[in-house]
């Protein structure tokens, strides 16, 4: 056994855990739940903190007398709205906040579109450590950068969307490589929720930092989750690897679950971008997913303000019931991929079927909830069960729309995902922006009753869509060709 003073104690410890018998796929599994875990950390404590950040008091677009007169009876019955909070504070109005919530989402889309072409030609867990280490060191700067001004600001957040862009289409890539057909559906869900339980762990904690003496308050939200991404990223980069076939210690008999599964999806290979821009199935998947990630860009980024403002919750208990939805997303997630792999195994239902009926339950059931928020009022009690009843369900989508990308194409499952993921993220430039205008004339209940209706539109639509036309089937271009004709192809 090495001293525990010997230089390279980290990388033989990392390597006995390397040889352990836990399948790799397992390891590799849970390290991209937490690499995604630590992205939406980072990507989200914003909108805690930033209730902390804004001097609310001072801001003269917000009509006070309104924010007063909203749901007065839940003041005496909830905890107070005035939480002591330290650190500095802006005098950002609601529309300087929309942009401040939406510049992330600039340089997400930015980098998500050629993400998966990136992860493809570079390594997929390459991509996906470097995006989180991008991340990570933006937000450990971020206290930094915000006293020297709004602008600063909002680029720096354009710059962490350009940073975690990559994310997704990697670790899509990732799952492709690591996932065998019949586990699938539960490997996607499993890594898939580390955003969510990442959100409710942001919300929670960002709430307790924002209010307290740690690190001057606020500026912690952003020193904690910011370490937390480096630590994460030593931690990758030491046991992950490429496919199976790369992985020095993986067994001969987890090799064989993948057999003729990973065939040439790391080698160069001709996207056939044609192909994939006139498929129908392709648009589907992009359709359902703007729709569920505007759904989704709502409630991770204005649940925490709408409980403050209407609903009067403190800046620790906007967080902690903000969290709950994503609880509850995180479970469906695992549920539905449960179930959705076993009703493959069976036979019962053919994998298009079962992708359908998965995103249909994700989107139609949360369709509903949002309605009905829209007219509960001062209800608080029944719109939390509603946020977290609709996002339980909505935690299907993972066996829905997103499993799907890599039934279609395996060879490109990065670069589908890549392409859908980053269109479909125009909602998170869209959705803080237009929450941002509704609101800007008054926070009232009728103000945010329009921005739930117009989520539950979205949701009805897109879901619809998926319906019609989505299948799951490998499609005709979805086969790689290499670049090079002579490449060989097994």
């Amino acid at each position: 056994m090495k001293s525990i003073d010997d230089p390279s104690e980290m990388t033989y410890l990392l390597s006995e855990i390397a040889k352990c018998s836990v399948p790799k796929r397992y390891i590799v599994t849970l390290m991209a739940f937490f690499g995604l875990f630590n992205a939406y950390c980072m990507r989200v404590n914003v909108s805690v903190a930033i209730v902390a950040m804004v001097n609310h008091t001072e801001n003269a677009n917000v009509n006070k007398s309104i924010l007063d007169t909203e749901c007065p009876g839940l003041v005496d019955v909830t905890l107070p709205v005035e939480e002591p909070v330290k650190g500095e504070r802006y005098n950002w109005n609601p529309t300087q906040q929309g942009f401040i919530l939406s510049a992330f989402f600039y340089g997400y889309f930015i980098a998500m579109l050629p993400g998966g072409y990136v992860a493809k030609k570079l390594g997929a867990v390459r991509v996906f450590g470097a995006s989180v280490l991008s991340t990570a060191i933006l937000t450990l700067l971020t206290p930094l950068v915000v006293s020297w001004g709004l602008v600063p600001f909002l680029v720096l957040r354009f710059l962490e969307g350009i940073g975690e862009g990559a994310c997704y289409p990697s670790v899509i890539a990732i799952i492709s490589n690591w996932s065998p057909k019949l586990e699938r559906s539960r490997i996607t869900s499993i890594i898939f929720t580390g955003a969510p339980i990442g959100n409710v762990f942001s919300f929670i904690i960002s709430g307790l930092l924002s209010s307290s003496d740690v690190l001057g308050g606020w500026p912690s939200v952003f020193y904690v989750f910011g370490a937390l991404g480096v630590i994460w990223y030593i931690i990758w980069a030491f046991l992950i690897y490429e496919t199976p076939y790369t992985h020095p210690s993986i067994t001969e008999e987890e090799k064989l679950l993948f057999k003729g599964e990973i065939s040439m999806r790391n080698k160069d290979l001709k996207v056939p971008w044609k192909s994939i821009a006139t498929s129908i199935p392709f648009w589907a998947v992009v359709v359902t997913n703007f729709g569920h990630m505007f759904g989704f860009n709502i409630m991770i980024t204005e649940i925490p303000t709408y409980l403050n403002s209407i609903l009067h919750f403190n800046i620790k208990s906007s967080g902690i019931l903000a969290s709950l939805p994503n609880i509850s997303d995180a479970l469906g997630a695992w549920t539905g991929g449960f179930i959705s792999d076993k009703l493959r195994s069976s036979e019962k239902l053919n994998i298009t079927t079962i992708r359908k009926v998965c995103n249909s339950i994700a989107g139609f059931v949360p369709t509903i909830c949002m309605v009905a928020i829209a007219f509960s009022g001062c209800h608080s009690v029944v719109i939390i069960f509603l946020l977290t009843f609709g996002l339980f369900l909505n935690g299907f989508k993972y066996a829905g729309y997103t499993a799907t990308a890599v039934d279609m194409t395996p060879d490109f499952a990065g670069v589908i995902y890549g392409l859908t993921n980053g269109i479909g993220n125009l909602s998170g430039v869209i959705a803080p922006t237009m929450v941002g205008a509704i609101i800007s004339n008054g926070v009232t209940i009728a103000n945010w009753s329009r921005v739930f209706c117009i989520t539950a539109g979205v949701y009805f639509f897109t879901t619809a869509f998926f319906a019609v036309f989505a299948s799951s089937e490998l499609q005709p271009w979805g086969k790689a060709e290499p670049e090079n004709p002579k490449e060989e192809k097994s």
